[in-house]
């Protein structure tokens, strides 16, 4: 959920695209009956917050 940059009321995600392996433009459209404004987000990778020194290895399926 997002809220409206109109009004302020939650609005709701109805579909989303993707634009690359990073960014995402997702397409909202606000809940409040009065305003019912339909805008849209991008959303995109940063930056990484932490670090792993090796990827852990996973075990395998069970009946494998």
């Amino acid at each position: 959920m997002f809220r409206c940059p109109f009004c302020g009321a939650m609005a709701r995600t109805r579909t989303s695209r993707r634009l690359s392996d990073h960014t995402i433009r997702q397409y909202h459209q606000c809940q409040n009956l009065e305003c019912s404004e339909s805008f849209t987000t991008l959303n995109a990778f940063e930056r990484r917050v932490s670090s792993r020194d090796a990827p852990a290895m996973l075990p395998p399926a069970a009946g494998d």
